[in-house]
């Protein structure tokens, strides 16, 4: 049985720049605004494979089923609910009961055509959520084995909740059988790449979270001593902006968060929290969030545009939270639930 190796180098320093190439390597391309987001996923794919396998000694046949793992959670349950959500968007706007729906919920009696043109705006401008699937933290205290188990109960996904009212709604609204198995296709032609992109993303996600790649990140992150409030909360903002999802990164670090903060005799409940709260600040950068944000806007190609954009106030944000954990650390330990 193969065991993670979080220090292949000996030197945390490399252990820790070798773990971070993917990541890096991912954020750098699609900011770059010069290559594709499904491009820079797929090649951000290829180096968290390289790294797994000649740097964390992940074996090659385990390396490429937790690819293939996370590529299908990729698609399911998220490229699914995104595919029939643009799905029923697309039936909606080709028969204009959507801009009816839009008239009716922004539009009042006194509302002008320009404020109605800036509401619609800021709400298509807005970044949707996007949760990843919650993982256990491969660091322990023993060796554990890390099971890893997909099952495809497709009829329960909300993205199947979703093709079935579009269906409904589509025979409702007029369109033949024929019609929606034709836009269906059209649809699937419109989101082809971004559904390449968040699979891409979520195998990269899966296999540096089996492989121990982020657990070698968070481990440098641990390495604080004084400064750990400051630099574990900006661990939750590495684990959501890798997993795409608050909970997993709540599930990936948390374990390290608790032996951490009591070894430096920290609260672990404020280091939890801390853990959480700067994760929330990660979420504008998560790639697979803005991919689903280009997608659902019609926006595509400028997902590099979009990180350009919220990098610098996601990491304002996050620092900002770090000072004030490390107040309460430090200063005012009563805020702190005992």
């Amino acid at each position: 049985m193969w065991n993670q190796v979080y220090d292949p180098f000996n030197n945390w320093i490399l252990s820790t720049i070798g773990a971070a190439l993917p990541v890096v390597t991912l954020l750098v391309l699609i900011a770059s605004n010069k290559v594709k987001a499904h491009i820079a996923a797929i090649i951000a794919l290829v180096v968290a494979n390289l790294v797994a396998i000649f740097i964390f000694t992940m074996p090659a046949g385990l390396a490429f089923r937790s690819t293939v793992l996370g590529a299908v959670t990729g698609f399911f349950p998220i490229g699914w609910i995104v595919l029939n959500v643009i799905f029923l968007y697309r039936l909606t706007v080709e028969k204009g009961t959507f801009e009816t729906l839009q008239t009716t919920i922004v539009r009042g009696p006194a509302v002008s055509d320009l404020e109605l043109h800036q509401s619609l705006d800021r709400r298509y401008r807005r970044v949707p959520r996007v949760h990843g699937v919650p993982h256990r933290l491969p660091v322990a205290p023993q060796p554990t084995p890390e099971g890893a188990v997909f099952a495809f109960t497709w009829l329960s996904y909300t993205g199947s909740g979703m093709l079935i009212a579009a269906v409904i709604a589509g025979f409702i609204m007029g369109f033949s059988p024929v019609r929606l198995v034709k836009a269906y296709g059209e649809t699937i032609k419109v989101c082809f790449y971004s559904l390449i992109t968040i699979s891409a993303m979520l195998a990269i996600g899966t296999l540096t979270r089996l492989s121990g790649v982020d657990a070698t990140l968070g481990l440098a992150f641990a390495g604080a001593g004084v400064l750990y409030p400051f630099f574990g909360t900006l661990l939750g903002w590495l684990g959501v902006a890798l997993t795409g999802s608050d909970t997993a990164s709540n599930i990936l670090f948390g374990n390290l968060q608790k032996i951490t903060s009591e070894q430096l005799g920290l609260s672990p409940i404020l280091m939890g929290a801390a853990n959480s709260s700067g994760g929330v600040m990660g979420k504008m950068i998560d790639a697979q969030s803005i991919v689903v944000a280009s997608t659902a806007t019609n926006w595509f190609g400028h997902e590099g545009t979009i990180l350009r954009f919220v990098f610098w106030h996601s990491i304002a944000l996050a620092c900002l939270v770090g000072v004030l954990v490390m107040l309460q650390a430090y200063v005012f330990t009563g805020m702190i639930v005992q």
